[in-house]
């Protein structure tokens, strides 16, 4: 199966943080690494806080978003593998662990058909930035 990746450059604009889109996706979201400025005058400030969420649009165009990765006070780059959890039908989130102790989740990853990821950053400093490379496997660019 082939994997593309896809960068989103994230520039705060303020202290208090930012958001960006990803441009729209198709495939399964394989990985998210955010990759710390190399100048620390560019960088984010340690102790980041990130917000990572998939945007649904229904066709009569309310928009809302499912939380993919969401992680506070980081200090280096790093990588996310983000699985979506699994649901009851009555919508309660399911603990369920194989006979090792593993947790059951979707292996597959996020399905993505035409959606994009919302970056919240929080606390990166002023005219800072920071990057996300998303790696999908499947779909196109």
């Amino acid at each position: 199966m082939n994997h593309h990746t896809i960068e989103v450059k994230v520039t705060s604009a303020n202290v208090l943080g930012s958001e960006k889109f990803s441009p729209r996706m198709w495939g399964r979201l394989v990985s998210i690494a955010y990759i710390k400025h190399g100048t620390p005058t560019v960088a984010f400030t340690d102790s980041v806080d990130f917000d990572v969420d998939l945007e649904h649009k229904t066709a009569a165009g309310i928009v809302f978003f499912e939380e993919v990765w969401s992680e506070d006070a980081i200090n280096a780059s790093e990588v996310v593998r983000p699985k979506p959890r699994i649901q009851d039908t009555a919508g309660d989130d399911l603990q369920i662990v194989t006979a090792g102790g593993e947790a059951l989740v979707d292996k597959d990853g996020f399905a993505l058909v035409g959606q994009r990821l919302r970056f919240g950053v929080k606390d990166p400093g002023t005219d800072k930035e920071g990057y996300f490379v998303l790696t999908l496997s499947g779909g196109h660019e």
